[in-house]
């Protein structure tokens, strides 16, 4: 085969090589492999090297975007865990106040040594949150504790009425019992 690496040969005169086209084939497969395999031997540091970068470049922008990504769900992990704790403390207040009105009501009761006479804002009996006909009583608003009104008898408003007076005293509360009392009851 000829330096050039041509299909038709020829030897150092310039004359036309007349060879076997299998020999070729056999020569190319046999000495090409070795010859690919002692270039690729001798070049392998740099092949190396060279894929190394490629790789660095293409996974240096992959990383970053990584980083952000756990960055930022990190972010709202944090922001949703407040959110829900925070709930959670509102509700547990909201519950817990049940239960303390019930104990300030109990310390109330035992503290005076006279009897002071009721006025009109300072009720004689103050019910048990558990004792009124509304569930949930201490966490609804006062536009959802007038919507339940209604269906209540003149004994439940009057404990609602108490109960509200001695713990929140919403005036919009206070305004509907006494419409729903006026309206069964006109005077």
């Amino acid at each position: 085969m000829s330096e050039s690496g041509g299909a038709s040969a020829h030897d150092q005169n310039g004359r036309a090589d007349s060879r076997n086209p299998v020999e070729d084939a056999v020569e190319t497969l046999v000495y090409g492999t070795i010859g690919a395999l002692v270039t690729t031997l001798e070049d392998w540091p740099r092949i190396v090297e060279r894929g190394r970068r490629e790789a660095a470049s293409r996974i240096a922008p992959a990383r970053v975007i990584g980083q952000l990504a756990v960055g930022h769900g990190h972010r709202e992990a944090e922001r949703m865990t407040r959110d829900f704790l925070d709930r959670v403390a509102q509700l547990s207040v909201a519950f817990l106040q049940g239960f303390s009105s019930d104990s300030e009501q109990d310390l109330a009761t035992e503290t005076p040594d006279t009897p002071e006479a009721p006025s009109a804002t300072q009720p004689t009996s103050v019910p048990a949150l558990v004792d009124l006909a509304i569930d949930s009583y201490a966490t609804l608003s006062a536009s959802q504790v007038a919507a339940r009104l209604g269906g209540l008898s003149a004994s439940q408003l009057e404990a609602v009425k108490q109960y509200e007076i001695a713990h929140r005293s919403r005036a919009s509360v206070l305004n509907a019992i006494e419409s729903v009392s006026n309206e069964r009851d006109p005077k």
